[in-house]
């Protein structure tokens, strides 16, 4: 009779903002967030992040634990969570105009601004209220006398239509003829082909330089990769300016048997985590902030516990989970 015996030995690893690529089994040979990233881990590790520390980037989990025997994610030492950030500190602002000021900055898309420490809107024309639109054309066109009377061309910014009480879509603007303001349904953000307009609605422009007139409102040049920001009576100069680099802090596809305890999450552009297919995760004294569209977004997941955990700023929702079950929170 053979026996086929198969053994894993769980191991600790130490992770730190200053860390770097050696063993990773004590603080004096932590690993910094790039190698952790490149690591595969195995059932019953402990990934323990350094109290105090900032870790810039995204973690993807690339394994995951068994039944009974979790991979788990927590801190060590002294001090605050550990902070997992999508952001970027933006420096060497060039004045364009008045109190408007542009600086370099290369994402996908763009969501999620701070300006000392609170959320920027995009600007928007006008600040508070909607333009009406009287007619439309299948998910192409809105017509309205308010078109022609937009103070600039809005070509190569944003219309923000209200399609129905419930539904607000972006949707890049293609150019303006008159009084019809053509656009196109391609959006790196949301399923805005879903819905056409519904005639008496309203709408408003946003993300184009004719629309900073606040202290903190911006705009993202993606083709020119710049940022614009509007200063009020003053100048970048002793402004503390964050911009999200990174799509999601957490992406976590599949692998299942995962806690995670005392880590923190912000900046990331769409998502905080993004969490699909899997099962037995659990987020333990994990706080989500400044999050450019969910804390957390899931999908297909079963067994799944958020407790003693914050989500602030959340520019979408908190939490969406689209299915699952056994669902705890």
């Amino acid at each position: 009779m053979a026996f086929e015996i198969q053994t894993s030995f769980a191991s600790t690893y130490y992770i730190k903002s200053n860390g770097g690529s050696g063993t990773g089994l004590d603080d004096a040979n932590a690993w910094n967030l790039e190698k952790l990233n490149d690591t595969k881990l195995a059932p019953g590790d402990r990934i323990l992040f350094k109290r105090g520390d900032i870790f810039y980037g995204s973690y993807i989990c690339n394994s995951g634990g068994r039944p009974g025997s979790p991979i788990i994610f927590d801190a060590y030492g002294a001090g605050p969570n550990p902070l997992i950030s999508g952001f970027t500190e933006l420096a060497s602002w060039t004045h364009l105009k008045e109190n408007i000021y542009y600086t370099s900055l290369e994402v996908p898309s763009l969501n999620m601004v701070t300006l000392d420490g609170k959320v920027m809107g995009m600007g928007r024309y006008p600040d508070h209220t909607y333009l009406p639109y009287s007619s439309h054309k299948d998910n192409a066109s809105i017509n309205g006398k308010s078109v022609n009377q937009l103070p600039y061309d809005p070509a190569g910014g944003e219309v923000v239509i209200r399609k129905k009480r419930w539904i607000l879509d972006r949707h890049s603007v293609k150019s303006r003829t008159d009084s019809t303001l053509f656009y196109d349904t391609n959006n790196n953000y949301g399923n805005n082909s879903l819905y056409s307009p519904i005639d008496g609605n309203g709408y408003f422009i946003q993300n184009h330089l004719g629309t900073l007139t606040n202290e903190g409102e911006w705009y993202y040049d993606k083709n020119n990769k710049l940022l614009y920001m509007h200063f009020g009576s003053g100048s970048p100069d002793g402004r503390i300016i964050k911009a999200s680099r990174y799509q999601q802090n957490l992406y976590l596809n599949y692998w299942a048997n995962i806690n995670f305890n005392n880590i923190d999450f912000e900046g990331g552009n769409l998502y905080g985590a993004y969490v699909i297919g899997t099962s037995n995760i659990e987020f333990n004294n994990c706080n989500f902030n400044f999050q450019g569209g969910d804390g957390i977004w899931g999908s297909y997941l079963t067994n799944f516990t958020l407790k003693n955990s914050t989500l602030t700023n959340s520019l979408n929702n908190g939490i969406t989970i689209e299915q699952g079950e056994k669902i705890s929170l």
